[in-house]
């Protein structure tokens, strides 16, 4: 969620260099069957980013980090 908030409500993940190229694909999925809603269809869209592993530059987003829920 705090990656989200910095990013205007877009998910960056924590690998993304600044600088370096990267391959962005997206694709949607329709398909037409039955649904809980009867709406006859389901809608998806994937998008998937590559960079090179060794890439050089700067990272864009800190790494994830898994902590206690704050009560």
């Amino acid at each position: 969620m705090e990656n989200a908030l910095k990013f205007d409500g877009v998910y960056v993940p924590p690998f993304l260099k600044k600088g370096t190229f990267v391959f962005i694909v997206v694709d949607n999925t329709d398909f037409a069957e039955d649904t809980a809603d009867d709406k006859g269809n389901t809608h998806g869209t994937i998008t998937v980013v590559y960079q090179k592993e060794n890439a050089p530059g700067e990272v864009i987003a800190p790494n994830l980090e898994v902590s206690e829920a704050k009560t």
